[in-house]
């Protein structure tokens, strides 16, 4: 399908001066640390989707291994043990509270 772009108004086109900069300003070398510290930072000013956050805490807690899987592996791995804790914690309430969970005790599905 294409698609065409409709004017209401003729509108110039107008360029703007371009400036030339030769500025010889070199990029600031970055440790690992460093950055590690400024990603968590601005990770805490600007947060992200709930996923990406899910990923980026995963792979802090893992550590150096953390560093060498890719986010489809953290992923998964994240889910794994949700559904692990979900279902120990289930188990725990049901002998708990004579077969139920504390949800379905509150009222709840």
């Amino acid at each position: 399908m294409l698609s065409q772009e409709l004017t209401l108004f003729n509108i110039p086109e107008t360029k703007l001066p371009t400036k030339s900069t030769t500025s010889t300003a070199k990029r600031p070398e970055i440790s690992q640390r460093q950055y590690a510290s400024l990603d968590n930072a601005l990770s805490a000013i600007f947060p992200t989707t709930e996923q990406d956050n899910i990923i980026t805490k995963t792979r802090r807690y893992l550590g150096e291994v953390g560093k060498e899987m890719s986010d489809a592996e953290i992923k998964n791995l994240a889910s794994e043990f949700q559904f692990l804790i979900d279902s120990w914690l289930d188990m725990f309430e049901r002998d708990a509270f004579q077969g139920k969970t504390l949800k379905e005790i509150m009222g709840g599905k």
